[in-house]
């Protein structure tokens, strides 16, 4: 299993303004992406775990947490998340003491209309929040 223990993984979250705790345990490499005007936010002691031998349920990705236009994802303290995608436009919030399983999909939206006409219309590819749809 490969801990990333050396300043450069953490120099890549800085680099890309995403905000972190202490203790932050990255196994493997995630990928970690804020857009501007976009912010991650990732509370003490979590635990992202993106390699493909570490996890018994088997990883069929690295994890993928990416913020678009102003989202904001928030994700607490004591918080580990194996080989998962966390995709926002707008808001997700991850509460402390969670655990994300194996290759877990969460998203704010439905990133497009099933609708022709209305694809062709959106801005930047993206339909409204997929709670909307509920």
């Amino acid at each position: 299993m490969l801990k990333l223990n050396s300043r450069i993984p953490r120099l890549w979250l800085r680099i890309n303004k995403i905000e972190f705790g202490n203790n932050l345990k990255l196994i493997g490499y995630p990928f970690l992406f804020r857009f501007s005007g976009a912010k991650i936010i990732i509370g003490n002691n979590a635990s992202i775990n993106s390699s493909f031998l570490s996890n018994l349920l088997g990883l069929y990705q690295r994890t993928i947490i990416v913020a678009r236009n102003k989202a904001i994802i928030s994700i607490g303290d004591n918080v580990g998340i194996s080989g998962a995608t966390i995709y926002a436009i707008d808001n997700i919030e991850i509460g402390n003491d969670c655990l994300i399983g194996a290759n877990t999909k969460i998203v704010d939206n439905d990133f497009h209309s099933l609708n022709p006409e209305e694809r062709k219309n959106s801005v930047g590819g993206y339909c409204k929040p997929a709670c909307q749809n509920w």
